[in-house]
C-alpha cells in the first residue's frame, strides 16, 4: 500500500512540475493567428485590408524593451493595428511602461487604434 501511495505522489508531483513548465512557456510565447473574414458587398477599396489585433498583454514584457514582440509585429504586413484592451494588470495599475515601449517600437502605426479593456483605466495618456 505504501508503494502505491508513493507512486501516486510521484505522479502528482511530476504533473504539477510539468504543468508549471508548460504554463511558464505558454505565457512567454508570441502567438500569431491569421484569419480571413468574408464580407459580402465590401467596398473594393477595402479588399485585402488587414488588421493586426494586439490584446491582453497585462503588462507582460517580451525581451528587453519588448524587442521580441516589436520584432514580431514589425515583421508582419498589415494596414491597421488595433489594441483591444487589457494592456495593464488592472484599472488601478500605473505601469504603462511595457505598453508605451511597445508602441514606440512599432514602425507601422499610421492607423493605430486603442479600445480599453476591463483591466485598463478609461484612458491611457500617451
Amino acid at each position: 500500500m505504501k508503494k502505491v501511495v508513493r507512486n501516486m505522489l510521484i505522479i502528482i508531483i511530476v504533473l504539477i512540475i510539468s504543468s508549471a513548465i508548460y504554463i511558464t512557456w505558454d505565457n512567454q510565447r508570441i502567438k500569431v493567428v491569421e484569419q480571413t473574414v468574408e464580407i459580402n458587398e465590401l467596398s473594393s477599396e477595402l479588399e485585402g485590408f488587414s488588421i493586426l489585433q494586439i490584446t491582453d498583454l497585462h503588462e507582460k514584457t517580451f525581451g528587453s524593451n519588448q524587442e521580441k514582440l516589436i520584432e514580431s509585429i514589425n515583421g508582419l504586413d498589415y494596414d491597421a493595428i488595433v489594441f483591444t484592451g487589457d494592456m495593464l494588470n488592472g484599472s488601478d495599475s500605473k505601469n504603462f511602461e511595457p505598453f508605451y515601449t511597445l508602441i514606440e517600437g512599432i514602425e507601422n502605426k499610421d492607423f493605430a487604434f486603442y479600445v480599453p479593456g476591463n483591466a485598463d483605466p478609461e484612458k491611457l495618456l500617451y
